[in-house]
């Protein structure tokens, strides 16, 4: 067991019947939201897999040229 789970017990024995009460209301909360947002965790990650497979691979895009087209059309239409 390590130090800090001896500490944790040892705290344990010294709190009161109320106090353990609501510790282990706390430790339910928390359990149950924990487990929830794996849940979601894994859930989004699916949605994200399910996009991802529907993408495919461009060969003959050159991020650059139309990085330089969309500045020029977005800038040289400006009129002060």
């Amino acid at each position: 067991m390590t130090a800090l789970r001896q500490e944790a017990f040892r705290m344990l024995e010294a709190m009161p019947e109320e106090g353990v009460a609501a510790l282990i209301q706390y430790m339910l909360q928390y359990n149950q939201q924990y487990l929830g947002a794996n849940e979601r965790i894994a859930r989004k990650k699916a949605a994200l897999d399910d996009i991802l497979s529907l993408s495919k691979q461009v060969l003959d895009f050159d991020e650059m040229k139309e990085l330089q087209e969309s500045r020029e059309e977005r800038f040289s239409r400006c009129e002060y």
